[in-house]
């Protein structure tokens, strides 16, 4: 019985290796640089390589056909291999299948998520409170600026080429600025002096101010 078996193993693979046969034939010498490939005429899961003028018979891995073009194992979309194989084709139209379904269900999340609407009545109210405050920051700025403790009299009438600052008659920390005739009170920032030799706010011990 176990006999039997082993001739009827060896007549199927006999009938598998008949049924194969390479495309082209395989150069009588071997070169080291170059590995020459030929494809099945019947299987695209299958391939040859030659070895001194012998094709010698490789099966690629599951689902995937020989790419005669690039001499390698590839998907079966990419390979153009026009064989039998409906092991190959069902997997490769199966993966595409799914590339394709995963695909519209990324461009589906992401149209949803570039419509949803912003929400409108915040922005105006954001805008509204903004602009507001500017006019407020504006009002406030406009009445400390020029708050009659800088004299106008030391301002020419018209603007020259350069600014015209002088030292605030009260403190050190700010100063004057003239602009168009009218004399500005400005701050100096925080823990610095007008210098009046400068005109720059200073270190205060190097801005000279004893008020």
């Amino acid at each position: 019985m176990k006999v039997a078996f082993v001739l009827f193993a060896t007549f199927v693979a006999a009938l598998q290796y008949t049924q194969a046969e390479p495309v082209g034939t395989c150069p009588s010498d071997m070169n080291p640089e170059k590995v020459d490939f030929l494809v099945d005429d019947g299987d695209c899961t299958v391939f040859y390589k030659c070895d001194w003028g012998k094709a010698v018979k490789f099966d690629c891995p599951s689902g995937l056909h020989f790419n005669k073009d690039l001499e390698v194992c590839d998907w079966p979309d990419r390979a153009g291999c026009g064989g039998n194989s409906e092991e190959g084709n069902s997997n490769s139209d199966s993966s595409s299948s799914s590339e394709s379904d995963e695909d519209e269900e990324e461009v589906v999340t992401e149209t949803q998520t570039e419509a949803e609407p912003e929400p409108e009545p915040e922005e105006e109210e954001s805008d509204s409170s903004s602009s507001s405050s500017s006019s407020e920051s504006n009002e406030t700025g406009s009445n400390e600026g020029n708050s009659g403790k800088c004299p106008n009299d030391k301002c020419p009438a018209v603007n020259n080429e350069y600014p015209v600052y002088f030292a605030h008659p009260e403190t050190c920390g700010r100063f004057c600025q003239c602009d168009w005739g009218v004399a500005y009170d400005m701050p100096c920032p925080d823990g610095l002096h007008f210098n009046t030799e400068l005109n720059v706010c200073d270190w205060p011990a190097d801005a000279g101010c004893d008020i």
